[in-house]
């Protein structure tokens, strides 16, 4: 039963809106109309019925008073005498228009049925009261005009009725359509917002209603994300840099320990590599958002070694060895992204030189 209620429910916002519009407004319409239809028809017999009163009443003081004239004028009246009719209008019957037991009513009081009368139709009024002398006073009056009024009205609501139903729907599918035209304009502008296009946003309608806030809400969040993303382009643009200078001097220092035959020289170039590859786990770190202290490798023979107390002499620095002056030109050449031709001339002809000028030249490159 759901499955089949879903299947025939529209499958967009305005579609169900306006479905469940039309179907609230028809069922109180419908309700509306039948509430007006029984009233009006129910005001209209207690009209008719008030006035068939009148009627009697009149007729009742008239007969008592002596005068039958109103008996005889009146549309459809009886005056009864002991079970018989005494006098009657042109259109009532010579006989009782009262059966035995709704005689025998109306001699103990006041009466009034409505049932089928061969004179006045299928649907009928009589009214009957008893006078001091024992006479009743009958008058009757027929529904059919009633009934015909009735019946017009109900044809007129049944027809302004559903009109009535149709003409709020389509105004109220007009007023959806109006109020979700920014949706369907949201809509289209994000499916065309792309990735070569950070600074578009969408189309913020004017007012302060549920949309437009959406709408601020949604460029909001893509300024934010446009932030971002300029954000994680620079970091990239800076940890570019900051790694192409380390890798090229930890190349060249590799090489170094590679080429030299040196066992001390070999050492202090991976000393070197070490203290490299530190930077670029903090690096590497930061760009994870996790940065900390690097994992420094043990050196062969400096596991167990405790550092001592400095042996330079106070006031003069130890002289820069072939080595440290190969790696200080090596790494202010990798800095500014060529070897110098100071550097070139000192360095080229040696293995370092010739690799450090190779890791300085892949640094630029």
């Amino acid at each position: 039963m759901r499955a089949s209620l879903r299947r025939l429910a529209p499958g967009t916002l305005r579609g169900r809106i306006t479905a469940v519009y039309a179907v609230g407004l028809a069922v109180i319409v419908g309700t509306g109309l039948v509430i007006g239809y029984a009233a009006l028809a129910g005001q209209l017999r207690a009209a008719a019925t008030d006035d068939l009163m009148v009627r009697l009443s009149d007729m009742a003081a008239a007969v008592q008073a002596g005068d039958l004239a109103p008996v005889l004028r009146d549309p459809y009246a009886q005056l009864l005498a002991r079970g018989t009719v005494a006098a009657h209008s042109a259109a009532a019957p010579a006989t009782p228009m009262l059966t035995p037991a709704d005689l025998a009513r109306a001699t103990r009081g006041e009466l009034l049925v409505r049932r089928p009368e061969p004179g006045l139709g299928a649907d009928a009024l009589i009214g009957a009261r008893r006078l001091p002398d024992g006479r009743v006073v009958v008058v009757g009056s027929s529904l059919a005009t009633v009934n015909a009024a009735a019946r017009r009205v109900l044809i007129g609501l049944a027809v302004i009725g559903p009109a009535l139903v149709l003409v709020l729907t389509l105004a109220v599918r007009r007023l959806v359509d109006v109020s979700l035209g920014p949706v369907a304009a949201l809509t289209a502008e994000a499916l065309a917002l792309t990735a070569a296009e950070p600074e578009r946003r969408l189309p913020e309608p004017p007012g302060t209603d549920e949309i437009a806030t959406l709408a601020r809400t949604l460029n909001g969040m893509l300024d934010r994300i446009d932030a971002a993303h300029r954000r994680e382009r620079a970091f990239l643009d800076d940890a570019a840099h900051e790694l192409r200078t380390p890798v090229a001097v930890l190349r060249a220092e590799l090489e170094l320990g590679l080429t030299s035959a040196d066992h001390e020289t070999a050492r202090q170039a991976l000393r070197a590599a070490v203290a490299l590859h530190g930077r670029g786990t903090r690096a590497v770190a930061a760009a994870a958002g996790c940065a900390g202290p690097p994992h420094r490798l043990p050196l062969p023979g400096r596991a167990n070694r405790r550092p001592g107390p400095s042996r330079r002499r106070p006031g003069k620095e130890p002289p820069m060895s072939k080595r440290s002056a190969f790696r200080a030109s090596c790494l202010a050449a990798a800095k500014r992204g060529g070897m110098s031709e100071r550097s070139e001339r000192i360095d080229k002809h040696s293995a370092d030189g010739a690799s450090c000028l190779a890791a300085a030249k892949r640094g630029r490159a």
